[in-house]
């Protein structure tokens, strides 16, 4: 699934960039001409979930994937801040950032 949109580098870069442009301060949701500019990320899935950090989670991008039966998400947190997910046990972890899971 990452290599189809360039590879974890190319999902981090586009990461860094939302984070950047956006913060983590407030929750949003980016869908139809807002995703133009990261076509990496709605590569993944769309829509895309800001997540405001609290204080059992870090701020973070998800993104929901497959079908409503066997739907799944994938965690995008700040791949220069440290991460802090309670349940990064219940997901597969693909890069120190990354977390695919229920």
């Amino acid at each position: 699934m990452f290599d189809k949109v360039g590879g974890i580098s190319n999902v981090n870069m586009e990461v860094k960039s939302a984070f950047s442009r956006f913060g983590t301060n407030e929750s949003m949701e980016l869908y139809g001409t807002n995703l133009n500019d990261f076509p990496v990320l709605s590569g993944l899935g769309k829509p895309l979930f800001f997540n405001m950090g609290s204080g059992e989670y870090s701020s973070r991008i998800t993104i929901p994937i497959g079908g409503h039966y066997n739907r799944r998400f994938i965690f995008l947190f700040d791949p220069d801040s440290p991460v802090d997910f309670p349940y990064s046990s219940r997901c597969i972890q693909v890069a120190s950032n990354i977390y695919v899971g229920p």
